[in-house]
């Protein structure tokens, strides 16, 4: 007979056993299914420093900006970014999300297209104030 080898943790049983000194080396470091995985932890310096890791890439800021269950910091880390602010897909992304705090998404919504403006002013999970903007400059643009 032959045993069977234990099996291997999976990357959320490995990051559950990590201290937290340890999650934020990776959340710095680590590869790009762990940040995605850190992000979402419930202590906020680990969200922080996902979102500020000097590894995220635009395409992972990007998702970070459309997650609906981040802390406010990960959303403020992003908009303060000028390298990721200057992707129209973060914008729209920050815009959309209705977790996203208004004195973030309100001066963002000028740089949106017609398209997405349309689509901001008729989406009601949104705040009225984001929706009346988009609605505005929809007008004036026309």
């Amino acid at each position: 007979m032959t045993q069977q080898a234990a099996p291997r943790p999976t990357l959320l049983q490995r990051i559950a056993k990590l201290t937290v000194a340890e999650k934020l080396h990776l959340a710095t470091l680590g590869s790009r299914e762990e940040r995605l995985v850190l992000v979402r932890d419930q202590n906020k310096l680990i969200s922080r420093a996902v979102a500020s890791s000097p590894k995220a890439t635009e395409s992972e800021a990007e998702l970070y900006s459309s997650m609906t269950d981040l802390a406010e910091d990960v959303f403020r880390i992003i908009a303060k970014n000028q390298a990721f602010m200057k992707s129209y897909g973060i914008v729209r992304a920050l815009v959309k999300n209705p977790h996203v705090p208004l004195d973030i998404s309100l001066p963002l919504v000028i740089r949106l297209n017609a398209k997405d403006l349309r689509e901001v002013e008729m989406d009601k999970n949104l705040a009225t104030a984001l929706r009346n903007v988009a609605g505005k400059l929809l007008k004036r643009r026309a």
